[in-house]
């Protein structure tokens, strides 16, 4: 869950294959950006994005009181990213949320989409 708050996340994304042995399994959980756009079109938790255009960049708060920078990307842009560090994508899922979590949780954004992309990479 820091991937997103990395504006170029190409290095990061190198160095982090670089530590994998051979056959080694990385994984990564991400903002959905299907999500992130129904947050932003509620008016909650992500603001200043171009969800018609590019939603890539923008800001989310975290706590009420502070934005911090965002950078929504869908799967196929990891997954070309995680290619040309030499990974291939094995897992990809968005699980949805339990009602048992939003008894509990109560959710101000649409939950019709998964808050979360979760990508497997294998070296």
């Amino acid at each position: 869950m820091t991937l997103q708050f990395i504006e170029d996340v190409s290095k990061t994304m190198q160095e982090l294959s670089s530590t994998l042995e051979d056959n080694g399994l990385m994984v990564i959980s991400v903002f959905n950006p299907a999500y992130a756009q129904n947050a932003f079109e509620a008016g909650e938790e992500f603001f200043g994005f171009d969800f018609n255009k590019s939603p890539t960049s923008g800001t989310i708060d975290l706590t009420g009181d502070d934005r911090v920078p965002t950078f929504i990307r869908d799967s196929g842009y990891y997954k070309q990213l995680a290619e040309q560090v030499g990974l291939h994508l094995v897992a990809e899922q968005r699980p949805p949320f339990s009602e048992e979590f939003l008894e509990r949780y109560p959710h101000p954004v649409p939950t019709k989409d998964s808050e979360y992309l979760i990508l497997g990479f294998k070296k």
